[in-house]
């Protein structure tokens, strides 16, 4: 959590350092505890990087961190799925944002996309998706 509250500070630059070993830690925890409090935990300190600095994330590991989100959101918590939804959120419109186009070309996340869609549609047809 604590991670997750200094996102708001340093340069995107200074943190890749400090985010670039984290992420991958962050997910194993996401992905492999058994607490519920640990993954949602590390669900909104991956959000708030997502959120925050996203320009710290590595462009070519964009699209394996986005699988193990899309991954981890079907059988997640609410509050978690919550939490992941508004990281694919602020990683797409941090790709957007890449582009100075009225159309955005084809970039990471354009293999994706469908997936992406399908994964929050089911998410948001969840009976437990108003918790």
């Amino acid at each position: 959590l604590a991670f997750g509250c200094i996102m708001d500070g340093p340069d995107d630059t200074l943190l890749g350092q400090y985010v670039d070993p984290v992420l991958p830690v962050l997910f194993r925890y996401m992905m492999e505890d058994p607490e519920d409090l640990v993954k949602n935990s590390s669900a909104w300190t991956i959000m708030k990087i997502c959120e925050m600095a996203p320009a710290a994330i590595k462009d070519e590991k964009i699209p394996p961190y986005l699988e193990k989100i899309l991954e981890a959101l079907p059988a997640a918590e609410p509050a978690t799925a919550n939490h992941l939804a508004w990281a694919i959120h602020h990683l797409a419109a941090y790709v957007r944002s890449m582009y100075d186009t009225a159309v955005c070309p084809p970039n990471v996340l354009t293999g994706m996309f469908t997936r992406i869609v399908k994964t929050l549609m089911d998410a948001g047809d969840r009976t437990d998706a108003t918790e």
